[in-house]
């Protein structure tokens, strides 16, 4: 078996051959070598592509997977949504209150958002206070819904000192007229950045 270190087991080493053969001590031990082998090339994969504070997707992640995920949504004539966060004075809290609970806050974010994203949606922290989550078959209600839900939620489950609030900008996928993933990116971003100078903030 191919287990993770918290016991989660992956799957499975096979050896297969087209007739009957006796497994001595040595070929076990020999599969259980290679299956640490196969382990440790998956961990190093999963590091690379993973944020190790919040145990999302990094930029590299998101890259990876969101260039497939907007293929498959062209291939399937289907919307995608993609939101783009950043913290509300995310800086002032760090100087608040340090650096540990300023983690604490991005590690809060994240789990507010792995909470009601769906399974087919892809969540990355993508900068210092920066997130993007990309939403498969959906539109731009969708995407303004999922935001107030989890604004919803950081109000409703939040145990820092200070409320914690996000700005967001929403780009929308139509395979009518499609977009490369860098140009639903950029679009996002500028959003996000006029919501911020509004002093909307909030969304």
């Amino acid at each position: 078996p191919l287990v993770e270190k918290n016991g989660y087991r992956v799957g499975t080493i096979c050896i297969i051959d087209n007739k009957p053969r006796e497994f001595s001590a040595a070929d076990t031990r020999a599969l259980v070598d290679l299956a640490a082998i196969v382990m440790g090339e998956l961990s190093a994969v999963d590091l690379a592509i993973k944020d190790e504070l919040t145990q999302v997707y990094n930029r590299r992640g998101f890259e990876l997977l969101a260039a497939q995920a907007l293929k498959v949504s062209g291939r399937l004539q289907q919307k995608a949504a993609l939101l783009y966060f950043d913290l509300d004075h995310f800086k002032q809290l760090n100087d608040t209150y340090g650096h540990a609970m300023g983690d604490s806050a991005l590690k809060f974010f994240a789990s507010c958002v792995k909470v009601i994203a769906r399974d087919s949606d892809i969540f990355a922290r993508v900068g210092g206070d920066e997130f993007i989550l990309f939403m498969l078959d959906a539109d731009a209600e969708d995407a303004k819904n999922c935001a107030k839900r989890l604004m919803a939620g950081l109000y409703e489950f939040n145990e820092l000192p200070e409320r914690l609030s996000y700005s967001v900008g929403i780009s929308i996928f139509d395979p009518k007229s499609p977009r490369t993933l860098s140009e639903l990116v950029a679009s996002s971003d500028a959003a996000m950045y006029e919501c911020k100078n509004a002093e909307k903030g909030n969304f």
